[in-house]
């Protein structure tokens, strides 16, 4: 399976409790802070997942000011339900 790696960069702080909402959403996702944003990355399977993961962020009351995809993983183990 191939799966896509995206970093989406958000206008200021990224609270616990909302990074631990996306992690309970989606897999591999981790948060980084920098001045005056966030930088969120996470693996995602398709692209219905990556606007999952958009309306989340916007349901959280988080701008997004950049995406951008990561090179491509091939082969990476996604957890099936």
């Amino acid at each position: 399976m191939t799966v896509w790696e995206y970093e989406v960069h958000v206008v200021g702080d990224l609270s616990d409790e909302a990074l631990d909402r996306l992690r309970s959403e989606f897999e591999r996702v981790d948060a980084v802070p920098e001045p005056a944003s966030t930088r969120i990355t996470g693996t995602v399977p398709d692209q219905a997942s990556l606007v999952g993961m958009l309306h989340q962020l916007h349901a959280l009351g988080l701008e997004v000011c950049e995406l951008r995809q990561l090179p491509q993983l091939s082969d990476h183990p996604i957890a099936e339900d």
